[in-house]
């Protein structure tokens, strides 16, 4: 539910501050503001009785020594609109909104957007979203959208998110089953926060259990869809496998090969149309080498993408996993574009399969090569059997090339599968939860979470791994959960998930915050330490949810199971997340 907020007030131009050029001019910002509501089922009310004032604070980035400079910070009482004025002409502004209920001194609603652009002697107008810190907000979706688990949430770059597929069954017996993968897709934007807008056309394939990747192409790259028209006007949306079914056991999770998929599809974002992959040369859909269910993709810097994983987990009969795929804008076929490309040789072979494992971005080079870092998703962890393996771009993809993987050995990780990953500052990740693997048997996952730092040596790239410090009981104990890093990269938050292989999904709500001191101001030696990660919230994030980053520092997220045999309701939930680890005050340390 989302409930319209206006005030009314102005701020008088503001001092700029030394060293900021006069002559570059000032202009305003007009701000429209609306606050999302509760969920159903979910302790609350109406937020704009509970919202006395508001504080709005603009901050300007100075381009050249990336400082910010003339913050402007006024509260107001809630009337009907605000203009803030005096804000020096430039692309680089933030606006942050912050709202307060009756008597307090602690903001309870945030509100954010980046990259402002502000015009001399002109008003940039901007609609922004007030969203409950540290909790969860609902979002109405159209009738026709179920509640799901396992679908996809992709940011398109212009602060919406395409919402698509997911399972819409669930039938508990002696196992869980889920299936009836939707084909429906939904449109979210950041900037309205309204009830989520249908796509008119389905999907061409009903998938659950998929990978999606935006590729910011142009019609440049001359991608064409069946119908043969050109798409990429405003980039796509490459839609990757999924299942038909997958079955969440007493022990563990399991899916039949024969019901996973090899097909993909195009999402084109300025038509708002889905594509089913060109035709071959004997006509015949163009389609993965593999069925892949839970997947990882990822985008490499030419905008090709990287597609890895996807078999049965520990051990599937098939050696085949162990191959990467790529599929590349540039492959053609007469002169339609847009396809996967064969690799020269063996193609980019892995050590492992690493199915079920994550995927997260390493670094983009000075040559312009993309380097990923695969984690978890194996069942022995070895010099031969490497717990991570680094993929890097090949700069001759373009002839045929492939990438190369680099196995390395985690030492002190142990096997997981479907872990959580936060990439942080400093090629370092912070590595969460997931399903154990021990003597031939699935584990239920350990409290735990671990530090990779990744970084350089003679012999090639290395990686370190350090436990996480004081992990508070049941911040690691999770898997088909979210772990995200704040906007500097300094802290993370988890969301959601299992906690084991039977019970409901009470994961709690947890953040990570390296900051805390090691040390407390107790005298006694058998003090116990603060947590580095703390509960922070009783969840209402379900397992099997999707989350993405919006621009505005908070998280959408989409289904989710409250149980292993049960959704929370018919209807389904789409929230969003303003998570403990935002900074109110971007210009703080």
């Amino acid at each position: 539910m989302t409930t319209r907020l206006t005030f009314l007030g102005a701020v008088a131009a503001a001092l700029l501050a030394a060293g900021c050029e006069a002559e570059t001019g000032v202009g305003n910002i007009g701000l429209a503001v609306s606050a999302l509501g509760s969920c159903p089922g979910v302790t609350g009310s109406d937020p704009i009785p509970s919202i006395d004032r508001v504080r709005v604070m603009v901050t300007a980035v100075n381009r050249d020594t990336q400082e910010l400079y003339n913050p402007v910070d006024e509260a107001f009482k809630v009337k009907s609109s605000i203009t803030v004025g005096g804000i020096p002409a430039g692309i680089n502004n933030v606006v942050t909104v912050l709202g307060y209920a009756p008597g307090q001194t602690e903001a309870g609603w945030f509100a954010r957007q980046r990259q402002v652009r502000i015009e001399q002697d002109a008003t940039t107008s901007l609609d922004l979203v007030l969203a409950p810190l540290g909790r969860l907000a609902c979002v109405t979706p159209p009738n026709t959208f179920t509640h799901r688990v396992f679908s996809t949430a992709t940011a398109l770059g212009d602060g919406t998110v395409l919402v698509t597929g997911g399972f819409t069954k669930v039938t508990a017996a002696a196992s869980t089953v889920l299936e009836e993968p939707s084909d429906l897709a939904l449109l979210y934007s950041a900037q309205t926060g309204g009830p989520l807008d249908p796509i008119a056309a389905p999907m061409t394939a009903r998938r659950a259990a998929h990978a999606a990747v935006f590729l910011p192409i142009t019609e440049k790259d001359g991608i064409k869809g069946a119908d043969g028209a050109v798409l990429g006007k405003s980039g796509i949306v490459l839609l990757i496998g999924g299942a038909n079914k997958v079955e969440l056991k007493a022990d563990g999770i399991a899916f039949a090969t024969g019901d996973a998929l090899n097909s993909y599809e195009i999402y084109d974002v300025a038509t708002k149309a889905f594509h089913p992959a060109l035709k071959d040369g004997t006509g015949n859909p163009r389609q993965m080498t593999l069925k892949r269910a839970f997947p990882n993709v990822a985008r490499l810097f030419d905008n090709s993408v990287l597609i890895t994983g996807g078999g049965q987990w520990p051990k599937d009969p098939n050696p085949d996993y162990a191959n990467a795929e790529l599929w590349a804008p540039w492959v053609a076929t007469g002169d339609e574009k847009g396809g996967l490309q064969p690799f020269s040789g063996n193609g980019p072979i892995m050590k492992r399969q690493h199915n079920g494992a994550a995927i997260a971005k390493l670094e983009d080079t000075a040559e312009g090569l993309s380097r990923y870092a695969l984690i978890g998703g194996i069942s022995t962890v070895n010099a031969d059997n490497p717990g991570v393996e680094i993929y890097t771009q090949s700069s001759q993809q373009q002839k045929g090339v492939s990438g190369v993987f680099t196995a390395l050995e985690a030492k002190g990780l142990p096997p997981l599968f479907f872990p959580a990953v936060a990439p942080l500052s400093g090629k370092r990740f912070l590595v969460v939860g997931g399903i154990g693997y021990k003597d031939g048997k699935f584990q239920a996952p350990a409290d735990s979470a671990w530090i990779l730092q990744f970084g350089r040596a003679p012999s090639g790239d290395t990686v370190a791994v350090t436990p996480a410090r004081n992990v508070a009981a049941g911040c690691g104990q999770r898997f088909f959960h979210t772990a995200m890093a704040s906007f500097d990269g300094d802290r993370a938050f988890v969301i959601g998930g299992f906690k084991d292989f039977t019970g409901p999904a009470a994961s709690p709500n947890c953040r990570w915050d390296p900051e805390r001191p090691d040390t407390t101001v107790s005298d006694d030696p058998n003090a116990k330490l603060p947590e580095a990660m703390s509960v922070v919230a009783e969840t209402q994030a379900f397992a099997g949810h999707r989350a993405e980053p919006l621009p505005d520092d908070t998280v959408l997220v989409v289904g989710g199971m409250t149980t292993r045999g049960a959704f929370p309701e018919e209807t389904g939930i789409v929230q969003v997340y303003a998570p403990p680890t935002v900074r109110l005050d971007p210009t703080a340390p």
